[in-house]
């Protein structure tokens, strides 16, 4: 007896055409029996099953294909059991076909062939797949696989094999027959049992079910790993298809980035079109569109296997837990080799990374939060008040696209800072965030020493690592070194303290080296912090004052290896540089009591009260003191993109409103620290007390070195910052909230956990795709500005437009493209573009109307065109937005009074832009902007036009004494031949 089995779910429209072809064998029908299991249909199957007298009918609840099939087995009394799909049509032979290989004792199991007689192409397509296949198996001389939507197997066998796994809602017949391999048993393949299947007839729902059944397929090969390397039916092709399509994307993102790769990418574009053609080749044996269509249908096949694979890998809790340590490793690590993340690539790294961490995060179900937080102790109010803020001044900025930007630069680090609370559920897990910077100190440390000793610059030697510049590297080791310092103090082992020793040595020498002395200063409460907790503690002062002094034995010898090396370098190189000033001046050659850091900040701190003085209650939006610092410059030499105090800065862009909810933020984090300082002797573990006293200090660190620095204009500090921040704070909430009940009891936790589920999700999907676009806009930005240097003007111009699209607010893209214009003008001398660049300099002021570079480029368009009237406009405002800091606009403006006669009004502007001007300017050294020897070069200009105006009055004596400073200024200026001796003197 042979039992038919047919498990079903809403196959009302299929199983009527099923039972018929069973009804019409060539097997005489006393010899098999049908049996329908309805896996809890809601349509009219039922109906259309009970027309059919002699079918055994069962309705079960829906539990999947794997359940009805084994409900199927256990009503079954034939010694034979053949399974069949609903949706399938058994040729007349099929049975006797499927049951003639059983005569032989030997066979356990039997697998026929699928055809299809639906026209589509995505259907013939997916018949020419199941052909290669079928090839496959005919080759093999054992088969380890077979499909039950139309195969057979001994009753005995499949009850010994306790049937299919009812946890699998695809691949349970795959997992059957792994079973059926790995126990001997012997499977047999027959191309003369024929089922028509019906094939997907649509090419999206292909790939859903290639998705699924890779989705399922790796939780079988979880219990049979070998037979992910191979098995009888999945071509070797399809698996290089996937690596193959994968591997070509990922070179492709890569290469804007590194074009080297180009050749990598044309080779894997080469291998995979050889891995298509197989299967190309089948196609075009059916039909020429089913051949042209292949490729395309093979590509996609590939792109729905891999992401059913990386899903089912992101299903797995642990899997998530992982990919979120490896995320965040990433976003912290990266960045910082790309000029401490302010490189284009890092931000948009960061961007994408940073979101991506988080969803993995979410999706590992951990609790983000333990028991109810006190007013005093809640960050995370603050600091979305804050985001609110920001977000809000977006709308009343001087230059609102600054302010976006800055604000969207933001929210990663909200990200950040929210994924590691939910990341960080106990001390262990805490501790790989204290390693992972302890890491990254560790690479940026050897490299800054590295740079040190490399380079050739002997005037102004400090330890600057991947950051380019001292402070910021400086304020990046601040996280660093109360958290070596912590572990150094509590090791309990010899071996820990010998490492934590090499450590701290080696991250004390690389900050001193730095020469930050607004980083010295900020370390000393930490540090003395961590010494008093470690002493009051243990009780071994006399060991660690031993410790402490050793490691500043090894750093005083370390500093005096590299300043001798220096030296040595200085004498080789023949510079000029005499080693005892590499010796006595490291780091400070270039200040004077008059000109030097101190002096410096004063005047950024000046500009920034300025502008809070004259907007006080909102600011000027974020991110806008780099453009209004220039209308409050009043000292040349001192111009910053930063006042070097977050505090200001806040206050200054923010207005009052701002910098109190800033202070607020910081005041909570304060109060968690205190907090945290306070439990910490509530812990048990040595290495538990280390890790949060170091985190804290390193977080009290930064907030101090913020008064003097500007730390937070690189992305690496501020990612280092919010993750320290997000791990003590978690800690604390673990400490203090242990036997409170969890927020997501409740109905606010319901609504809570559903916003988070959904809400932050999208999120990440929208912010990975917005930091992607303004990669994309940036990096066509770029090209187009090195096209314009290579005098490319029209691709210039095509790649400006193509980002202008990507990112239309972005009113650097206006200026570029305007720049673009101007300069093809020139060279091609086309009216249009004069016309276009004209309007674009205008749209770039109605972006942002304090940016003064296109009012003088208007100007100096104007003062072409003889319309010196509108030149005199432009250049005015100019002047009003950048009043020192551009000394050209005053002798553009100078020209459009004399070239309309003004000359006395041309006289008193120069006089009164040169009196601007200090001739000490000449001599200085410390000048914070790299155009000194251009704004030398434009000062001399003022003095050489106030020559020639008073050598046209007839004041020989004031001419010779203007074209005398003109000479000055500018070493290549030529005055007049007869007043030659003005240069002299």
């Amino acid at each position: 007896m042979i039992s038919i089995i047919v498990p079903v779910f809403n196959g009302e429209r299929t199983i009527e055409r099923c039972l018929k072809s069973l009804f019409h064998q060539t097997l005489p029908r006393d010899r098999y029996e049908i049996i329908v299991i309805d896996d809890g249909s809601s349509d009219a199957t039922a109906r259309v099953v009970r027309k059919f007298s002699g079918v055994r009918y069962c309705r079960e609840p829906n539990r999947g294909p794997a359940a009805a099939r084994n409900c199927g087995a256990r009503q079954a009394s034939g010694d034979i059991l053949l399974f069949i799909d609903a949706d399938c049509e058994a040729d007349r032979q099929w049975a006797e076909e499927m049951a003639k290989p059983f005569a032989d004792a030997s066979v356990q199991a039997v697998k026929g062939v699928y055809r299809t007689k639906q026209p589509g192409i995505v259907a013939r397509l997916v018949q020419v797949e199941f052909e290669e296949r079928y090839d496959k198996m005919a080759r093999s001389k054992g088969l380890d696989f077979m499909d039950f939507s139309a195969g057979a197997i001994r009753a005995e066998v499949f009850r010994s094999l306790e049937g299919f796994d009812e946890k699998l809602r695809m691949s349970e017949d795959v997992q059957l027959a792994y079973k059926l391999s790995e126990k001997q048993h012997r499977i047999v393949f027959t191309r003369s049992a024929i089922v028509y299947h019906d094939h997907p007839t649509k090419f999206m729902d292909y790939l859903r079910i290639k998705f699924w059944r890779s989705y399922w397929r790796m939780d079988v090969y979880k219990n049979y790993p070998r037979k992910l390397l191979r098995d009888s039916y999945t071509p070797q092709t399809l698996k290089a298809q996937i690596i193959g399509f994968f591997g070509t994307c990922l070179t492709a993102v890569v290469l804007p980035l590194i074009p080297e790769v180009r050749y990598a990418l044309i080779a894997e574009v080469a291998i995979l079109i050889a891995l298509v053609m197989p299967l190309t080749v089948r196609g075009f044996r059916v039909g020429f569109i089913e051949g042209a269509l292949a490729p395309f249908f093979i590509i996609g096949r590939a792109f729905a296997l891999g992401f059913g694979v990386l899903y089912y890998f992101l299903e797995i809790k642990n899997a998530r837990e992982l990919m979120s340590v490896i995320m965040l490793a990433l976003v912290a690590i990266v960045p910082s080799f790309f000029t401490g993340g302010r490189d284009l690539f890092a931000q948009t790294f960061i961007f994408v990374m940073a979101f991506a961490f988080l969803f993995f995060v979410i999706r590992s179900g951990k609790q983000p939060l333990q028991g109810k937080i006190p007013f005093r102790f809640n960050i995370i109010l603050p600091l979305a008040l804050l985001l609110l803020v920001m977000l809000a001044s977006i709308l009343y900025s001087v230059s609102p696209y600054d302010s976006y930007a800055a604000f969207m630069h933001w929210v990663p680090y909200l990200a950040l800072f929210f994924g590691t609370v939910y990341l960080i559920t106990s001390h262990a897990e805490a501790q790989k965030i204290g390693a992972l910077i302890v890491l990254l100190a560790v690479i940026l440390s050897i490299i800054g020493i590295y740079f040190f000793l490399q380079t050739q610059f002997f005037g102004y030697l400090r330890a600057i690592s991947t950051f380019y510049q001292h402070n910021p590297f400086a304020g990046f080791l601040l996280y660093a070194l109360p958290l070596a310092f912590s572990f150094l103090l509590f090791a309990e082992t010899t071996k820990r303290r010998i490492a934590y020793g090499a450590l701290m040595a080696l991250f004390t020498l690389t900050f001193v080296l730095t020469y930050s002395r607004g980083a010295w200063l900020s370390s000393i409460v930490p540090l003395g912090v961590v010494l008093f907790f470690s002493i009051q503690r243990k009780r071994k002062i006399l060991r660690t004052i031993l410790t402490i002094g050793m490691i500043a034995l090894i750093v005083v010898a370390g500093r005096w290896a590299l300043v001798q090396v220096k030296e040595a370098q200085a004498q080789a190189g023949q510079t000029g540089t005499a080693p005892s000033t590499v010796a006595a001046d490291v780091g400070f050659s270039s200040e004077t009591p008059e000109e030097n850091a101190v002096t410096a900040r004063l005047h950024f701190w000046q500009g920034a009260l300025d502008s809070f003085r004259d907007h006080p209650i909102i600011g000027t939006g974020l991110e806008t003191y780099k453009i209004l610092y220039r209308q409050y410059l009043t000292d040349i030499r001192y111009y910053s993109i930063d006042p070097h105090n977050i505090y200001l800065k806040f206050f200054t862009e923010l207005g009052i409103v701002g910098g109190i909810v800033f202070v607020w933020f910081v005041g909570s984090i304060l109060f968690v620290i205190g907090a945290s300082l306070r439990q910490i002797h509530q812990l048990t573990r040595k290495t538990d007390q280390a890790l949060m006293l170091g985190l804290s200090m390193g977080l009290l660190g930064a907030l101090t070195h913020g008064f003097v620095e500007l730390d937070w204009q690189f992305p690496t500090n501020l990612i280092i910052f919010f993750i320290t921040l997000g791990c003590v704070y978690k800690l604390f909430l673990i400490q203090r909230g242990r036997e409170q009940p969890a927020i997501s009891r409740g109905a606010v936790g319901a609504v809570y956990s559903g916003a988070v589920r959904t809400a932050l999700p999208a999120m990440a999907a929208l912010g990975m795709l917005g930091g992607l676009l303004l990669f994309a806009s940036s990096t066509l930005q770029t090209a187009g500005i090195r096209q314009m240097e290579d005098l490319e003007y029209d691709a210039a111009l095509s790649s400006l437009k193509t980002a202008q699209r990507l990112d239309p607010l972005n009113y650097d893209l206006h200026y570029g493209l305007a720049q673009a214009y101007y300069l093809a003008t020139d060279a091609q001398n086309v009216s249009l573009y004069r016309q276009l660049f004209v309007s674009e300099f205008e749209r770039t002021i109605s972006l942002s109307s304090h940016d003064w570079r296109p009012y003088e480029r208007l100007g100096r368009y104007y003062l072409l065109a003889k319309d010196y009237a509108a030149a005199e406009r432009y250049l005015k405002r100019g002047i009003e937005l950048n009043p020192i800091g551009k000394p050209v606009l005053y002798f553009l403006l100078s020209s459009a009074y004399a070239y309309s006669d003004r000359i006395e009004e041309a006289r008193v502007l120069l006089e009164d832009a040169v009196s601007r001007y200090d001739p000490s300017l000449r001599d200085s050294q410390i000048w914070v902007v790299q155009d000194r020897e251009e704004i030398l070069y434009e000062i001399g200009l003022l003095h050489g036009r106030l020559g020639h105006i008073y050598d046209s009055l007839g004041d020989t004596e004031s001419a010779a004494k203007h074209f005398g400073e003109a000479a000055m200024f500018d070493k290549a200026y030529q005055p007049p031949e007869e007043y030659s001796d003005a240069q002299t003197e």
